[in-house]
């Protein structure tokens, strides 16, 4: 757990105030080793991740979006993600299918990992996270309180 607090402190990003746990996710979020659970707040995290450091920044990205995130800071980052600022932002569907798009939200929690990380692409996008991305993350947080529910 000390190699997580560490990784947490070095981001590049403002952290949700989200708990992290070391298991793998809840029976009610099936099919899913790593996880972001908003009704408890909680990161997920598969003590046998492959890339565990990769994958907790993704999961923290969607803490951020839950947490940090209001409609009009979804409809900016859209067209930063390649969207329309009409596409919902979370569908249903499996994420995991390859022949299915990633909504805009996974892609959103591609860019956060990025960011943190300090890298300019992350390990499952296919595109460069653009700097405007990072800079708006870091404005939501400047401007606005992020607690959790």
């Amino acid at each position: 757990m000390t190699t997580i607090l560490l990784w947490l402190a070095l981001s590049h990003m403002p952290v949700a105030p989200a708990t992290v746990t070391l298991a793998a996710c809840p029976a009610y979020l099936p099919d899913r080793w790593s996880c972001y659970d908003p009704s408890a707040a909680t990161v997920y995290l598969e003590p046998s991740e492959a890339q565990p450091r990769k994958v907790l920044f993704h999961e923290e990205g969607h803490a951020f979006d839950a947490l940090a995130l209001k409609a009009g800071d979804r409809r900016r980052l859209l067209p930063l993600l390649g969207f329309s600022r009409r596409t919902p932002w979370d569908w249903t569907g499996d994420v995991h299918d390859e022949a299915v798009p990633d909504p805009p939200a996974e892609l959103f929690a591609d860019a956060y990992a990025t960011c943190a990380l300090g890298v300019r692409v992350h390990f499952y996008a296919t595109r460069p996270t653009k700097p405007a991305v990072c800079r708006l993350i870091r404005r939501v947080h400047a401007g606005r309180p992020i607690h959790a529910t």
